[in-house]
């Protein structure tokens, strides 16, 4: 479907969509652009042209896809030079928070080329060496709008893609609720235990160790680029926070009632279209 891609970066979502298409499309040409030697010298192993510089990529390719953090994805469009693009050719990102990388696209003209996608599966591990193709089969990718379901839409689904179509704003809204938020709460909340007895921890404090062990420079990434969305979240939790806190200063035992009259601090149906 696509003869020749660029990946940019090889982590945990680059590596899994790698290992992917080389299982379903053996015959594209897969390059990588990669700063470790480690990650370098495991993608030559598997038959793949590595460059440790955008400057040495040889253009021009069907897809450029950016796989790396926010800040290290605006500084690869900034660099961008036409000879690595054809008239149709596409440049992808997999960020989590979009309304910057939005903002910096628009900036330097690149709209017709470019396509924001965000790819839900993943982990806490990190690297090439931890990536796994069969991650991607089943799990969901968010194209943030953009609904036109075109050749790019049916390559996610071969890869074994749900895609679902979903507006900027909506999107960075919904992920400071659903994860970014969760992740701040976790990381808070453990930081506030000296040392958990490992005999007596409850299931659920595993699950908040286990978000709290994020990539701190992944997460400040993340969390930076969507401040927008994220401080207004965080404002509107303190406010159910007090609320909880002035139920329970109480006599009466309506603490429930509190958490039930919260209101909805936004959802996934604001602004989403239907999975295709």
């Amino acid at each position: 479907m696509y003869n020749r891609i660029l990946f940019v970066g090889a982590g945990i979502i680059g590596g899994s969509y790698i290992k992917r298409i080389q299982a379903v499309y053996p015959e594209t040409q897969l390059e990588v652009l990669e700063k470790d030697p480690y990650t370098r010298d495991l993608l030559k192993k598997a038959s793949i042209k590595v460059y440790d510089s955008l400057q040495a990529c040889s253009g021009p390719y069907d897809i450029l896809w950016i796989c790396l953090p926010e800040s290290k994805s605006l500084e690869i469009f900034e660099r961008l030079e036409p000879e690595l693009l054809h008239e149709n050719s596409m440049i992808i990102d997999c960020c989590s928070s979009k309304a910057m990388i939005k903002s910096c696209i628009s900036n330097l003209g690149l709209e017709k080329y470019h396509k924001s996608i965000h790819p839900i599966f993943g982990s806490e591990k990190r690297g090439y060496v931890h990536s796994d193709g069969t991650k991607v089969i089943g799990s969901t990718c968010i194209i943030c709008d953009d609904d036109h379901k075109d050749s790019f839409y049916d390559f996610l689904k071969t890869l074994g893609h749900q895609v679902v179509s979903l507006e900027t704003q909506a999107h960075d809204r919904y992920y400071a609720l659903t994860s970014h938020l969760t992740h701040i709460f976790a990381l808070v909340q453990n930081s506030m235990i000296d040392e958990p007895n490992k005999a007596i921890v409850p299931p659920s404090f595993k699950t908040l160790k286990r978000l709290s062990d994020m990539d701190p420079l992944l997460w400040t990434e993340i969390l930076w680029h969507n401040k927008e969305a994220l401080v207004d979240i965080i404002e509107k939790t303190q406010e159910n926070l007090e609320a909880v806190r002035l139920s329970l200063l109480k006599d009466s035992k309506d603490v429930f009632e509190v958490l039930q009259g919260f209101k909805s601090l936004g959802g996934i149906n604001n602004g989403s279209k239907e999975e295709v």
